[in-house]
């Protein structure tokens, strides 16, 4: 990755159940080079307006899904804005970074796959419309790229369940996970043996019987919930894979289900204190990640007791918004 300019990247959509069903994974890598077909909603912006890019990938003409692609926007040496997203199943990435703060020497670096691109300057012109300049763009380049995700790993006779109380989806994905594994723990069991507490990350936050969707009656995170599972012969790994799914599939290709927190209604997250500062969302649920493919991460989903697949564009935006919180559940 260039970022010359020396950059540390870190880096909502309901979901419909009765969409895409399981079927054979499948997986496509690209070959030598790429074709980027760019587009950019404007390079003379007024200042404040969003920047809004499209980034297509393809090879021998072929889209290519699951590749990382990464933009920065500079104001001179300084990095203003950053954004990163894998294609989607149109070898698509799409981009939007705001351009507050930049001047007349705006600069956006534009990488693909892990290598630097191209860059177009972007120069903040004050009472320009927000699509002042827009550009269409075609580069071809040496890069060799593949898809993120162009392996493939499926866990056999996946299990599914409905979750028994109206916020009890943590537990019935705790239930879903360990059934996998052939010693099942009931959502009951781990609920008796996970604290009350205000702050998620410490136990269950609210009424297990309210009503989804709010934050009061809300449910529990990742930690709680590791630090349970050994009372059950089991492991929990906490990790946060926040813009990068490398953990994730590293995971599902050892054959081991995960447990992921995603925001249903897109970023609604609210930050709270009380002894400690943390992060809550409207929306929040919480499913097992059982397998992926080019196309997406294959879920078994307590909302519903079925099983259904994310496009992997969905559900980075929905894991994302809680720092792509998650638990891999392994026997102890």
């Amino acid at each position: 990755m260039r970022w010359s300019r020396a950059v540390c990247l870190c880096v909502a959509l309901l979901v419909i159940v009765s969409g895409t069903l399981i079927s054979e994974p499948g997986a496509r890598a690209a070959g030598a080079g790429v074709t980027a077909y760019i587009e950019l909603s404007s390079t003379k912006p007024n200042p404040g307006c969003d920047l809004n890019v499209a980034v297509e990938v393809r090879s021998s003409g072929a889209a290519i899904s699951g590749v990382s692609a990464s933009i920065a926007l500079f104001a001179g040496s300084e990095v203003v804005a950053v954004d990163n997203q894998n294609t989607d199943g149109n070898g698509v990435a799409h981009f939007s970074v705001n351009t507050s703060g930049v001047g007349t020497d705006g600069w956006l670096d534009i990488n693909v796959g892990g290598g630097y691109l191209t860059g177009y300057a972007i120069v903040a012109t004050s009472g320009n419309s927000c699509d002042a300049g827009s550009k269409y763009d075609v580069i071809e380049s040496s890069l060799s790229v593949a898809s993120q995700n162009a392996s493939a790993a499926t866990l056999p006779s996946f299990p599914t369940h409905l979750q028994e109380r109206n916020l009890s989806c943590e537990y019935a994905a705790i239930q879903i996970a360990t059934t996998y594994w052939g010693n099942t723990v009931s959502e009951w069991d781990i609920g008796a043996v996970v604290p009350l507490a205000a702050n998620p990350h410490y136990g269950y936050r609210g009424n297990i019987d309210g009503a989804w969707g709010n934050t009061d009656d809300y449910g529990v995170y990742a930690e709680p919930l590791a630090a349970a599972l050994p009372n059950f012969g089991y492991q929990g790994t906490t990790f946060y894979g926040q813009g990068d799914t490398s953990t994730l599939t590293s995971y599902l290709d050892q054959g081991v289900p995960v447990v992921v927190w995603v925001a249903l209604r897109g970023d609604q997250s609210v930050v709270l204190t009380d002894e400690d500062t943390y992060t809550v969302t409207a929306g929040m649920h919480v499913m097992v990640a059982y397998g992926y493919d080019s196309s997406g991460v294959y879920i078994s989903d307590p909302g519903s007791g079925s099983l259904f697949q994310y496009s992997w564009g969905t559900f980075q935006d929905v894991w994302n918004v809680l720092d792509g919180m998650a638990l891999a559940v392994t026997p102890a």
